[in-house]
């Protein structure tokens, strides 16, 4: 009995939060088109320059690796301890960055390409209706992403219903208090 519920609260709360996020980050992005625009894609250019830097640093700490064990038998480097020591900080970062990169352009697709419908298609001042409408479908589509991406494929088609009543209602209601 207990899982219809928790179908039915879990999609409630992830398409409420999507649709508070996009709602926000749409109309930010909508609000200062250019400089939002431009301030995304700089941390993302920011993010993939210091992501690639970590990548060619850590295969520049392999290659000197391997070359000291290898080749150069009498050869030591001053700079051991301080090559060391940016290895053992570079690699756990690695994957952070990584995962900054690809957030950065998930956001670059999902709040500007919505906040410029709504600037060709009328220009208004109030966009209203359109963000509503996009907020509506982004965030029921990034739900439904979700439970795809969870892999319940164990629930019942009923669990399944009960999710997607809680991810349209959750959406309408946060856009029904944001509005």
């Amino acid at each position: 009995m207990i899982r219809p519920f928790k179908s039915f609260f879990s999609g409630l709360l992830v398409s409420a939060v999507y649709s508070t996020i996009l709602y926000y980050g749409i109309l930010i992005t909508y609000t200062y088109l250019p400089e939002s625009i431009m301030i995304l894609f700089g941390v993302l250019i920011l993010c993939s320059l210091l992501y690639w830097i970590v990548i060619r640093y850590g295969r520049f700490m392999d290659v000197n690796d391997v070359f000291s064990r290898t080749v150069s038998f009498d050869l030591k480097f001053a700079h051991r301890k301080v090559f060391r020591f940016c290895a053992s900080v570079q690699r756990p970062l690695q994957q952070y960055i990584g995962r900054l990169v690809a957030i950065m352009a998930f956001l670059i697709v999902l709040l500007p390409v919505p906040a410029l419908i709504i600037y060709w298609t009328k220009y208004p001042d109030s966009p209203g209706l359109l963000l509503t409408g996009e907020v509506f479908f982004l965030s029921a589509g990034l739900s439904t992403l979700y439970f795809m991406g969870q892999g319940k494929t164990s629930l019942l088609s009923f669990e399944k219903t009960v999710y997607f009543v809680g991810v349209f209602l959750g959406t309408a209601g946060a856009l029904s208090i944001l509005r």
